[in-house]
């Protein structure tokens, strides 16, 4: 449980992350993520709670890289709308 509830948050501050931040943010929530799961996975053996750590990492870039993609596809649906309509 404490597992799936590790990579389930890191995923969502990912996510939202990336549609609000650029990727200079990422650089200073990953320490804060490695250090929330590591204090919520405290009690369990040490390979896998770095195997954990590992992982909610990479599934909170990987969820910054959906939300910057979300955004950026947005903001280019905006610009062709807006200024390349046929005239």
């Amino acid at each position: 449980m404490q597992t799936v509830l590790a990579l389930l948050l890191s995923a969502i501050v990912g996510f939202l992350f990336g549609l609000r931040y650029r990727v200079v943010a990422i650089a200073f929530v990953a320490p804060i993520i490695a250090l929330a799961v590591a204090i919520i996975l405290r009690h369990s053996h040490f390979v896998l709670a770095v195997v954990i750590v590992f992982a909610s990492l990479s599934v909170s870039q990987i969820a910054y890289l959906i939300g910057t993609w979300l955004r950026y596809q947005s903001t280019t649906e905006q610009f062709d709308d807006r200024y390349c309509s046929d005239r």
